[in-house]
C-alpha cells in the first residue's frame, strides 16, 4: 500500500502509525492522523467522517500445534480455555474508552505490541488467541493450529 502511495505522491512525506481498536478512533478525533485504513466499523466518537467499507474480517481461535488444547477434543468450554492465557492486543486509546476483546472473565492476558509478536507467543505455545483468518491460513509455517472461528 505504502509503495503504491508513493507511486502517486512521490513528493509527499509519509508518516505511518500503527493504532488498536478505539486507539484508530481517538488519534482521528485528536488530529494525531488524517488517515486511517482499517478502523472498526464501531465509530465511538463524533464528527464527519467519511468511510469506504473494506469488507468484513472474520476472526480463527488459534493454538501451536503442540499446545495442550490441539489435542483435545473441541468445542470447549470457558472453563477450559480460561486456563491459558489469552492474547490481547491492547487498545492504544488515549482519551476513548479501551475496548477489551477476547478476554473471558479470570482469564489471565499476555498482552503484545503488534501481530509479528502474536505469531510469536502463539507458536511458543503460551497462548491462545484470536487472529484474523487470513493471517493464519497465509503462515502454515508458522506452527498455528486453526481451531474454532
Amino acid at each position: 500500500m505504502i509503495v503504491d502511495f508513493y507511486r502517486h505522491f512521490d513528493d509527499v512525506e509519509l508518516l505511518v502509525f500503527q493504532e488498536v481498536f478505539n486507539g484508530v478512533w481517538d488519534a482521528l478525533s485528536d488530529g494525531r492522523v488524517e488517515l486511517a485504513i482499517g478502523a472498526t466499523r464501531a465509530i465511538p466518537v463524533g464528527g464527519r467522517y467519511a468511510f469506504r467499507d473494506m469488507g468484513m474480517l472474520s476472526w480463527s481461535c488459534v493454538v501451536a500445534s503442540h499446545h495442550p488444547l490441539a489435542l483435545m477434543d473441541g468445542p470447549f468450554s470457558d472453563d477450559t480455555l480460561r486456563n491459558w492465557p489469552s492474547l490481547v492486543r491492547e487498545d492504544t486509546s488515549r482519551t476513548l474508552p479501551k475496548r477489551i476483546t477476547w478476554l473471558l472473565d479470570n482469564q489471565k492476558r499476555l498482552v503484545v505490541p503488534d501481530w509479528e509478536s502474536s505469531a510469536t507467543c502463539i507458536s511458543a505455545g503460551l497462548c491462545i488467541g484470536m487472529v484474523p483468518t487470513h493471517y493464519c491460513r497465509d503462515s502454515p509455517n508458522r506452527g498455528l493450529m486453526r481451531g474454532s472461528g
